[in-house]
């Protein structure tokens, strides 16, 4: 990288690309942006290599990258399902440089990959370190049918991708000449061509497997939540009922009370025919336990507050009220029910939580841990998301 030239004008004639990165601040030439678009769609569907030609500065403290060329990858190979650039490549790609664009220097590479969107794995990143591995080196990712593009640079062994760049427009002679004289031919071999289709092929099937199988999740989701919301209607109205069933409990205790009367003088017998202390000793402690059920309910004790009247009350009270107890057991079996439901669910979906970082998107989470982008809606359907772009650096998500 050419240090301290803060002598070097920037373009004026520009036009931005997203949002700028203040510390790698990255101009392509137009020639050069027009020649990769036309290079990735003329390629019939086919994954392309190329390298990227420039200069870097150190403009008042801050790194900018001067793409003025782009040379096709030329003789390169199908290994691992990507298309790589060989000896005779490199070769070739230095005589290019001689010829076209002397004096400047490799400062990345170029990868179209038709149909895959942004999604990147460790075979790019392998590769970027390999061959590519230099301070401000980058990688643009370009997908002709989706129409998007973007610039990544290597960060901590893996790839940061950048939030935009700069198109400039200035006479680029070099790289009209090479454009004129070096048209986008395919010169890979039948038998390559046959073997990139056949894996494009398998890696959509796979694609579409993962996707069905992320829509029969979805929907066993929306299932176990209408089985929930039945559950939950069903305990509103036990709840209703107990409720209901408490407030006719009034004439019940009111009865109560003409029975204590005639009970009282019949327990006094009993305690009177009673000499052994041991005895006397349990029904004391039984009336002291029951003293706070005679308290609930005051209105049966107005004048008498006796303690014998207290386990009179205790034991009619267990008789009349056993259809409410009955009636609690049943809430209490409902409810274990629903817990263990819920449960179960959440270790069906095996839910696991993710911190966003820098740089996420929904897609890139997707892709990052299923391998494409079909775990995309799913993840908005667990997070309540509406909009897959209202993630933000620190959310945490939770991941099926």
């Amino acid at each position: 990288m050419k240090q301290n030239n803060n002598n070097i004008s920037l373009p004026k004639n520009i036009k931005q690309m997203g949002n700028i990165d203040e510390n790698l601040k990255i101009y392509m030439e137009d020639y050069v942006f027009t020649f990769l678009q036309q290079y990735s769609k003329s390629c019939n569907n086919e994954e392309r290599i190329a390298v990227l030609i420039g200069d870097s500065y150190n403009i008042d403290g801050n790194d900018v990258l001067f793409i003025s060329g782009a040379i096709k990858g030329e003789h390169t190979s199908l290994e691992d399902g990507m298309v790589k650039l060989t000896d005779e490549s490199f070769k070739y790609i230095e005589e290019q440089i001689e010829t076209y664009f002397k004096g400047c220097s490799i400062v990345g590479w170029f990868y179209s990959q038709p149909g895959f969107s942004d999604y990147i794995n460790d075979g790019y990143i392998n590769y970027h370190k390999q061959y590519f591995d230099k301070k401000n080196q980058v990688f643009f990712l370009s997908d002709p049918i989706e129409n998007i593009g973007g610039f990544y640079i290597l960060c901590d062994n893996d790839f940061k991708a950048l939030s935009g760049f700069i198109i400039y427009y200035e006479k680029n002679d070099a790289m009209s000449e090479y454009m004129s004289n070096n048209k986008s031919i395919n010169t890979r071999s039948s038998e390559d061509k046959l073997k990139a289709k056949d894996e494009r092929l398998m890696s959509m099937s796979r694609r579409k497997n993962n996707i069905n199988k992320s829509m029969h999740s979805l929907s066993e989701y929306k299932k176990m939540t209408n089985i929930f919301g039945s559950l939950s209607a069903v305990l509103f109205l036990v709840c209703f009922i107990m409720g209901a069933g408490l407030i006719q409990s009034d004439d019940k205790i009111a009865e109560l009370e003409k029975r204590l009367v005639k009970l009282d003088d019949s327990y006094r017998y009993i305690l009177s025919q009673i000499k052994d202390d041991n005895v006397q000793s349990v029904f004391a402690q039984n009336n002291t336990k029951n003293e706070s059920s005679s308290e609930q309910t005051s209105s049966l004790s107005t004048a008498n507050t006796h303690t014998t009247e207290k386990h009179t009350v205790t034991t009619t009270s267990t008789t009349e009220n056993l259809t409410v107890s009955t009636t609690q057991e049943q809430k209490d079996k409902v409810s274990e029910t629903t817990s263990e439901s819920i449960s179960k669910n959440m270790e069906k979906q095996n839910l696991k939580k993710y911190e966003v970082k820098e740089g996420d998107t929904l897609e890139v989470i997707s892709k990052r841990f299923y391998g494409d982008r079909s775990k995309i809606e799913e993840i908005m359907s667990i997070n309540g998301l509406d909009n897959p772009h209202t993630i933000y650096v620190g959310k945490t998500l939770l991941l099926p």
